[in-house]
């Protein structure tokens, strides 16, 4: 998967392979997250890719937000959307049924 995230970057070297790896394991558990699953199955693997370039490509501002009150401004991150398009690659979510027993 790396290699290909590589490509699609267009990265030759290998000095950024560290990040590209964090990137690729924070989509993995993004998309199983999502997917309500503990693991995907690698005809997935596309998908996890395409949401770690995304994440990687929109690392900086994607989800900075700010919150403005009279002249002081506050800078926050939020949560990372999968999007659409890449939910669209994924498995449609599961719903996972927990029983209480009292």
């Amino acid at each position: 998967m790396l290699s290909l995230l590589k490509l699609l970057l267009g990265i030759t070297d290998d000095s950024k392979d560290a990040l590209l790896n964090h990137f690729l394991e924070q989509a993995g558990n993004a998309a199983c997250s999502y997917c309500n699953v503990d693991a995907l199955p690698e005809r997935f693997n596309g998908a996890v890719v395409d949401l770690a370039a995304y994440l990687y490509t929109t690392r900086d501002s994607a989800n900075l937000k700010t919150k403005t009150q009279g002249e002081r401004t506050v800078g926050y991150f939020e949560a990372v959307d999968i999007p659409e398009q890449i939910k669209a690659a994924l498995p449609l979510p599961r719903v996972r049924v927990v029983s209480h027993v009292l």
